[in-house]
């Protein structure tokens, strides 16, 4: 229905969206007020869920435009083209939608046009766009060959027939978005227009949990509701649908929705560290802490925060309602853990912080042998206790068994620990952890896992560059997807192994497929973020790292996540707002530091860059990123061979590398390391090519511009 451009007003000092529309919503008078009233009656919509209209305009030549607030995000259209959606996200954006339609009908104006395109995903929430234009446009009869106005897919069957329509049409529109969430399908099919309308108006959907068996038995019922043909035996209005949203979700539901209307959280727990009350068995209850956090993240009805945000938890004394506020969740699990020869006493409490008091308690007495069954009572008990329904899959991975023998279990846990270490000392030791534990059991997916990630953890880390490491861990995946082909350990470790290997796209693949079989896991989510701005696809990796930073939010590193993503997609600007309130978190890690610099050099900030590359000499003086750090100031002319060993297998530290010959002046040098960073899957075409400033001098080079066409190629050929 026109273009649309990002504007800044400068009267208020804010981001705008205008769209202009055609010239013939200008030319008739009577057509250019008919428009005008139907805005102004959009414009009246205020909700958290509506992207506002603010004003009409026209230009000097009487061209009619539209003023609106800025939604910075996706579309859930470019949402959908990364694969269907997790239940609960999916419920949650259609009750969103729910509550912005509400409003909206409560006014008499009915949108006409609900489908992805017209639905943004904010960091605030859902924006529904373009309300009131539908309408209008279809008055004019703006239509293709005498088609009713929309996207066929989305119409209701009253909507294809051509007939007078409600606010029950946009049921049936949400209905049919909220399906193709859940499913990654549309519920209605055909190869051209006419026989999509057909199939609406004529055939019954699939029923949406027998093409997702992690849709609940009310939720398939639900959804068929928006979906019925009759128009009295649908859904008969948006608070009716939001309502029975909220329910499947769990949540409070607000007494009015016309005027409460803001969005109360998913049904969300932390599992406090549990309490070690044996001297020397820190690991053991740690370890019974991070087993029932990984049962939990199983259920997607709700979120668990993970294991790294718990553990720092650790010790602490904070008000259990200060912890919950800061988490942003509802409830909380402490439990403490006491051992003495073979005898174990564990006491739980399940805290629903809003009542502040306990919906669940619990002790268990018996020996080291029974922590399995105590494991799974726990966990189960917190289900029943949030009266959560499981679907198959999750009952079965919540009472799944990865280890029975309590001392390969043990050994296991150590090992995790000493994994955390990132030394080629506690490396060495996890190895011999589990090692102990195979000896114990014989062949298992969860050690496996554990031993790929230890070889893969050497190269990663700089520790140990031996080849052998990352061809043990490669064989390790190969065989847990033998063992095991629906595995997320075999999916996660084969896509990490993929990646250094050179073979991003098939890595991204696998790790996306860990990440459908355990959407929670914050390994998985890191990484592809991580990948997908490498790749020059920073935009899709923006919902994975929101999910990162819901699920573990006192991890400093993951929220520097948008920052990362920001320089990768060549705004310079806005990734040093996003570094600078997260920096100081991130101190102990030279990575981030290095990163937070160049992000700063690249926005033309090099003088405040400089004092950050040299606190890395100052605190790590031996680590190659201080070297690295002092190539970029300008105390080094080139990197040491050490530096090349450790960080000349990573694809962002060839791209940090090659800017600092850029800026020293050594082009070939730098064309030499893009060239081997495009290998390893550096293959952001537009930050490359035209954003980042310290290559600007290459940019006529023909070696460059060969290389330059080459990676343009690979960028524009890579899907996720």
């Amino acid at each position: 229905m026109g273009v649309v451009y990002k504007a800044r007003d400068t009267k208020l000092g804010r981001p705008v969206a205008l769209k202009f529309l055609p010239p013939e919503f200008s030319h008739d008078e009577q057509v250019k007020q008919r428009f005008i009233r139907e805005a102004q009656a959009a414009s009246a919509t205020d909700h958290p869920n509506i992207c506002p209209v603010h004003s009409i305009e026209t230009t000097s030549d009487d061209q009619l435009f539209i003023v609106m607030a800025f939604c910075d995000g996706q579309t859930l259209k470019e949402r959908l083209e990364q694969g269907s959606i997790p239940v609960d996200e999916g419920l949650w954006i259609a009750a969103q939608v729910a509550d912005g339609l509400a409003k909206a009908h409560g006014q008499g104006v009915v949108h006409r046009d609900i489908k992805p395109g017209n639905l943004m995903l904010t960091e605030h929430g859902v924006r529904i766009l373009d309300f009131g234009l539908a309408k209008f446009a279809d008055s004019l009869q703006l239509t293709l060959a005498g088609s009713p106005l929309g996207t066929v897919a989305y119409m209701s069957p009253e909507q294809t027939r051509g007939e007078e329509i409600d606010a029950r049409s946009d049921i049936w529109s949400l209905g049919v978005v909220l399906y193709q969430m859940l499913t990654g399908e549309l519920p209605f099919k055909g190869g051209y227009p006419e026989a999509v309308s057909h199939a609406i108006r004529t055939e019954d959907p699939a029923p949406p949990r027998s093409k997702n068996a992690d849709i609940s038995i009310d939720a398939d019922t639900f959804i068929l509701r928006l979906l019925r043909k009759p128009l009295k035996e649908r859904v008969q209005s948006a608070r009716e649908a939001a309502r029975g949203l909220r329910q499947l979700l769990g949540m409070t539901v607000p007494q009015d929705l016309q005027t409460q209307v803001i969005p109360v959280s998913r049904r969300s727990i932390v599992v406090l560290p549990f309490v070690n009350l044996t001297e020397g068995d820190d690991y053991f209850a740690d370890g019974l802490t991070d087993e029932i956090i990984t049962d939990l993240s199983s259920v997607r009805a709700l979120r668990v925060i993970s294991r790294t945000s718990s553990m720092r938890l650790k010790g602490r004394s904070d008000p259990l309602a200060d912890i919950a506020a800061n988490l942003g969740v509802q409830y909380l699990l402490e439990g403490s853990v006491r051992r003495s020869g073979s005898s174990l006493r564990v006491t739980t409490k399940l805290i629903d912080i809003a009542s502040d008091s306990a919906l669940w308690a619990h002790k268990y007495s018996g020996t080291t042998e029974d922590v399995f069954t105590i494991q799974e009572s726990i966990s189960r008990g917190i289900v029943d206790a949030l009266h959560l329904v499981l679907s198959p899959r999750e009952s079965e991975r919540l009472l799944a068994r990865p280890l029975d023998d309590i001392r390969a279990y043990e050994s296991y846990l150590k090992a995790k620990q000493e994994m955390l270490t990132f030394t080629k000392d506690g490396l060495d030791r996890a190895l011999a952890f589990l090692e102990n534990s195979e000896q114990l059991v014989g062949e298992n997916i969860l050690l496996l896992s554990a031993k790929g990630h230890v070889h893969w953890q050497y190269v990663n880390a700089g520790i140990d560059n031996d080849p052998a490491h990352l061809e043990r861990a490669r064989v390790i995946a190969e065989r847990i997807l033998t063992l095991s082909p629906e595995s997320e350990h075999g999916h996660r470790l084969r896509g990490l192994v993929l990646v250094h290997e050179g073979k991003i796209q098939e890595g991204i693949r696998s790790l996306r497929k860990a990440l459908d079989i355990d959407p929670n896991d914050p390994d998985t989510l890191v990484w592809l973020c991580v990948f997908c701005g490498i790749t020059g696809k920073a935009a899709a990796a923006r919902p994975w790292a929101e999910r990162l930073k819901a699920i573990d939010p006192l991890t400093p590193l993951f929220q520097v996540l948008p920052a990362v993503l920001a320089t990768m997609d060549g705004k310079f600007d806005e990734a040093i707002e996003a570094f600078a309130p997260h920096y100081a978190g991130n101190l102990d890690n030279p990575g981030v530091r290095l990163a937070y610099g160049q992000a700063l050099a690249l926005g033309g900030r090099r003088d405040d860059a400089r004092p950050i590359f040299e606190s890395l000499s100052r605190d790590f003086p031996d680590s190659p990123f201080a070297h690295l750090g002092q190539f970029y100031a300008g105390a080094a002319r080139s990197i040491t061979p050490d530096v090349e060993t450790a960080l000349g297998g990573d694809a962002q530290y060839c791209w940090f590398i090659a800017d600092a010959y850029a800026l020293a002046g050594d082009g070939a040098s730098a064309i030499k390391w893009l060239e081997r960073g495009a290998t390893l899957g550096f293959i952001n075409y537009p930050l490359l090519a035209t954003h980042d400033p310290f290559l600007k001098p290459l940019r006529g080079d023909p070696a460059f511009i060969s290389l330059m066409t080459d990676i343009k190629h690979h960028w524009e050929s890579f899907s996720l």
